[in-house]
């Protein structure tokens, strides 16, 4: 064969002297002051700002290619190197180095590391001389691979394929304005290289998931405690890392990329996602930025509002969590934002846990809300607090019908809910007590839920100065009076998987009345 051939040619006629060179091209680390020196021309060449986008670009086609050969193609090729002992043509080969790598064969990792980098090295720059340079040195590794019969040309050809493809993608991504493909690629990277670099030990398990989801919301009517207008979007948040221990430990890394319909790139939005998962028999937690699904049940109405489930979709801190039999019970510290010139510090500790006995449910939800000042603090703003807690208790049958039942859920709450709130330059309280009441029944594919909030004083008195500042949940709390009854249908859903629901909402206050028509696409990955 062809490849032997060459590999003969190179490896039967070596040298002590040219294997010295060979072993000093072929070690990665020795070229890490030139990676230095070319992220320095970059920044040079292109400025601060630039040359960082396109040092990323090329970052992320040589970790992407190293992924792509050692964790796809690789396992599933399982080309014999010709130097490894189990290969009959290895006793044809000179072992240079003293050892060969236990790892397949096919593709080149080397080669296609080199060529990305020369080849988005070269594109970048565009200068004959710089890509002749980068062209020489990316020869050079790839033919010190074959003298040292650690891979087949053809190894080589196709690792080199990759890496120029990979390269000419983000260069095409960076250079024609798509920088929101680049950074989900740059979040996906060190799981990815991770996996790639240990996807022979049994322990470390690529893991990867995430949500694509559509939302149609139109409302309609009063506007004058939400807008009338029509919400309609496409997310796509999608995650990968590795696990531990068997699961039990996980590193996930993504994006969040949430695009309004008929708008251009650069008024969607892209978020990271990044967090770290402990996950055991009756503990589980989240530290960092986490989906809101990781919640073992969905906050209430009053934390969290439809618009704030649409365009938050992670929450950004930490969770800790215990479930049994009887119950569950959770903690959540939510750093909505962090302290700037122009941006208040706020955060809210919230926790919320239920306890049931055969069909009895006894719980509550809690949360201590924070808004700071910017920094340096502006005229007129002060600390605002805002305290709610609503304990109750009610019957949930859901446990006990039977699977075959077209009754899915039944399930009533009632009790008090209570706030207080105050902006500390009025050094007054201002509290609130009232009663909420829930009623969810599920039939069949349809659902039927009522929520019901009523009181002397507001919940949120201090709504109409701070807003979603302060309040995430439903703005119509800052009503003394208010009621939201839900009619939603599932139109259809494949397993777990997918699901298009329907909903239509009525929103009534004391003085104002909205609906909401909504239709949402879901599919988890």
């Amino acid at each position: 064969m062809l490849d032997e051939r060459i590999i003969l040619l190179l490896n039967g006629n070596h040298t002590p002297w040219m294997d010295a060179v060979m072993l000093f091209v072929t070690n990665r680390y020795v070229w890490i002051p030139f990676y230095l020196l070319l992220v320095a021309y970059l920044v040079k060449k292109c400025g601060w700002k630039q040359g960082l986008i396109w040092t990323a670009a090329a970052g992320a086609a040589v970790g992407l290619s190293d992924w792509f050969c050692a964790s796809v193609i690789r396992p599933e090729v399982a080309r014999l190197r010709p130097c490894s002992p189990d290969n009959p043509f290895s006793q044809f080969i000179t072992i240079i180095g003293g050892q060969c790598p236990r790892s397949f064969s096919f593709p080149s990792c080397h080669a296609a590391n080199s060529v990305a980098l020369a080849v988005s090295m070269s594109l970048i720059v565009r200068r004959r001389w710089f890509s002749w340079m980068m062209g020489i040195w990316a020869l050079a590794l790839c033919t010190s691979r074959a003298y040292l019969a650690v891979h087949y040309p053809s190894d080589l050809l196709m690792g080199a394929t990759i890496g120029a493809t990979f390269a000419i993608g983000f260069y095409t991504i960076v250079k024609y304005g798509l920088p929101k493909w680049l950074g989900i690629a740059m979040l996906l990277l060190p799981p990815l290289a991770l996996q790639a670099q240990h996807h022979d030990q049994s322990k470390t398990k690529l893991e990867w998931g995430g949500e694509f989801a559509t939302v149609f919301d139109n409302r309609e009517g009063d506007a004058s405690l939400m807008p009338a207008k029509t919400i309609f979007f496409t997310r796509f948040a999608p995650e990968v890392g590795f696990s531990l221990d068997r699961g039990k430990h996980r590193v996930m890394g993504g994006a969040v990329w949430t695009q309004p319909m008929a708008t251009p790139w650069r008024e969607g939005s892209l978020t990271p996602t990044i967090y770290y998962r402990y996950s055991s028999r009756k503990v589980g937690g989240y530290m960092g930025m986490f989906p809101r699904t990781a919640l073992m049940r969905e906050l209430p109405e009053y934390l969290v509002s439809d618009s704030t489930r649409y365009f938050q979709h992670n929450l950004r801190g930490a969770l800790l969590q215990v479930h049994t039999r009887k119950g569950f019970f959770e903690a959540l510290c939510d750093w909505r934002g962090m302290q700037s010139a122009t941006r208040r510090e706020a955060f809210a500790l919230i926790a919320q846990g239920e306890f049931q006995h055969k069909g009895f449910c006894l719980g509550g939800t809690a949360m201590l809300n924070h808004l700071a000042n910017t920094k340096p603090v502006q005229p007129g703003q002060n600390v605002v607090d805002n305290i709610v807690a609503n304990p109750y208790i009610g019957l949930d049958f859901s446990r006990l019908l039977c699977a075959c039942s077209v009754w899915h859920d039944i399930r009533l709450e009632a009790g008090p809910i209570a706030s207080l709130s105050r902006d500390r330059g009025d050094r007054q309280w201002l509290s609130a007590l009232g009663a909420r009441t829930l009623v969810n029944v599920g039939l069949w594919r349809f659902n039927l839920r009522n929520v019901t909030y009523a009181s002397a004083h507001p919940l949120f008195p201090l709504y109409g100065r701070f807003g979603q500042q302060l309040h995430e949940g439903e703005p119509y709390f800052s009503s003394k009076f208010y009621n939201r009854t839900e009619l939603s249908a599932l139109l259809t859903s494949y397993k777990n998987i997918v699901s298009l629901r329907a909903a239509a909402d009525f929103h009534t206050t004391a003085s104002s009345f909205m609906f909401y028509q909504r239709l949402i696409l879901t599919l988890k990955i």
